[in-house]
């Protein structure tokens, strides 16, 4: 499950001109800012969907937990899928995240692979009309024009969990 995800967020770091922070070994102080900073939006954002008892917003931010951990992993290891694999199955993070998966949709991992690809898909629709991403400030990725939100909703209501 892993390598596939893995895979999808390197396709990002390449489509979104960020490959260069897969060919250091180890991630830089200032890209560990902006890093831990995506990961706390994203918890804040788990936080709320939460007490909103919002399953749609609970994936998604599960979800986006991952995609951020992994790429930090990917960063962290130069790009090393071998020592994600790894790191997948030990990192305290991701096995969070498969934790609050588990809690609140039950052991389905067939959604959460469906629930990534959408995700996934959403993410790369963040490109311009120019194949060109755009980022703000810090550096972090933003939306353009053509950003399409994941439809989680679908995916929940096909296996019954909405």
């Amino acid at each position: 499950m892993y390598k596939k995800m893995t895979n999808q967020v390197k396709e990002f770091y390449i489509a979104f001109k960020q490959e260069e922070y897969l060919k250091e070994y180890g991630i830089t102080p200032e890209r560990m800012v902006l890093r831990n900073k995506l990961w706390n939006e994203e918890c804040e954002e788990f936080v709320e969907a939460k007490e909103k008892k919002d399953k749609v917003k609970i994936l998604d931010a599960i979800v986006d937990m991952m995609y951020v951990r992994i790429g930090t992993l990917l960063e962290d290891h130069k790009g090393n899928e071998i020592v994600i694999d790894f790191m997948a199955e030990n990192d305290i993070e991701l096995k969070n995240c498969i934790k609050y998966f588990n809690k609140h949709f039950g052991l389905y991992p067939k959604l959460l692979g469906d629930a990534f690809d959408e995700v996934h898909r959403s993410n790369m629709s963040k490109l311009d009309e120019n194949g060109e991403p755009i980022f703000r400030e810090d550096g972090k990725v933003m939306k353009s024009h053509l950003f399409s939100e994941p439809d989680l909703k679908s995916i929940l209501e096909e296996c019954g969990e909405l």
